[in-house]
């Protein structure tokens, strides 16, 4: 017999659900929406949970947000990947029942805004959540670069000419980039971060005591890497990565000195020598907002792309309101 019920505690089972489904991703970790919980105390965390006799074999994380007795329902929030964790043996079609429980929960009338993003999902969960959430599917895409075939590979073969010529360009300028500890760095990082989203029409930055919740939250799994010359930071990226798996750049911020003297270009090839020595699998730049020349960029440097599921639903009401 299964079942799918709604939880407000983590399930002890989804640590091992997330290490056995090829499909999770860094933000499927438990650790995580520890992290975005305490950086955003407004969002409550809630699970959706499918047993089968007796037996959690599928987990499906979302945060709740309430306001003036509406709510948004989001798996998960800040362009961060959500859906189901399953176990890859388990029998029936859990990853379905979750997205038919999550379908109905969105339906209540105080719901006013929902989202769900799937990175890149096989076809049978595809299918499965498509029979649920189908009419509301925005499909979109990120860039990945593949970290196992090594640096050398990316340097010579998945990189292109121009870029190799931008990173040598960025040394002889006297950049250096590499991850730095210490507060010094979430300080940097915020500063950058709002300076370059001030003109991002119905964007706001992160706050300062977000990002360090999430690092502080964690640890050595939230790396701040800082693009410098002559002491001045012209970069900063806050990179998140679980177990060894995967990094993904998450938060980033620039000065416009960078851009002459490359120092993004410096950033990611010091993060993917060092991702590649770590063993990751793979290095998952975000999306690029339909930016055509954002997305030249991750391609100079080996991405390659890859679909993104995302289905959002919003009250008509609050679609208006928000254009206006």
């Amino acid at each position: 017999m299964s079942r799918v019920r709604f939880i407000a505690r983590a399930p002890s089972e989804w640590p091992d659900l997330w290490r056995r489904d090829r499909e999770a991703t860094v933000f499927h970790h438990p650790r995580w929406i520890d992290a975005i919980t305490r950086a955003y105390p407004r969002f409550e965390p809630r699970f959706a949970v499918h047993e089968h006799d007796g037996r959690v074999d599928g987990v499906l994380p979302f945060v709740r947000y309430r306001k003036l007795g509406m709510e948004q329902i989001l798996s998960l929030p800040y362009g961060t990947y959500g859906g189901s964790v399953v176990d890859p043996q388990a029998a029936g079609d859990p990853a379905g029942a979750l997205a038919a429980a999550f379908a109905r929960l969105v339906r209540r009338p105080l719901v006013v805004r929902f989202e769900m993003t799937l990175f890149h999902p096989g076809e049978d969960r595809a299918a499965s959540v498509d029979r649920e959430l189908g009419r509301f599917l925005r499909p979109t895409h990120t860039h990945v670069v593949d970290l196992t075939v090594g640096f050398d590979e990316l340097w010579n073969r998945r990189y292109d000419k121009d870029t190799r010529t931008a990173v040598r360009k960025a040394e002889r300028e006297g950049v250096t980039a590499a991850a730095e500890p210490g507060d010094e760095a979430v300080v940097v990082l915020a500063r950058l971060h709002a300076e370059q989203s001030r003109n991002w029409a119905g964007f706001r930055p992160h706050p300062v005591e977000a990002l360090r919740a999430v690092r502080e939250t964690l640890g050595e799994e939230a790396e701040i890497w800082v693009a410098r010359r002559g002491g001045e930071p012209l970069v900063a990226m806050l990179v998140v990565s679980a177990g060894g798996r995967e990094a993904f750049a998450w938060v980033s911020g620039s000065q416009p000195e960078a851009r002459p003297v490359n120092a993004l270009h410096l950033i990611f090839d010091r993060l993917f020598r060092r991702a590649c020595e770590q063993g990751m699998v793979r290095l998952n730049f975000g999306g690029s907002a339909g930016n055509p020349g954002i997305e030249a960029f991750k391609m100079s440097l080996g991405g390659i792309e890859v679909p993104v599921r995302r289905y959002y639903g919003e009250a008509a009401w609050r679609r208006r309101l928000r254009r206006s």
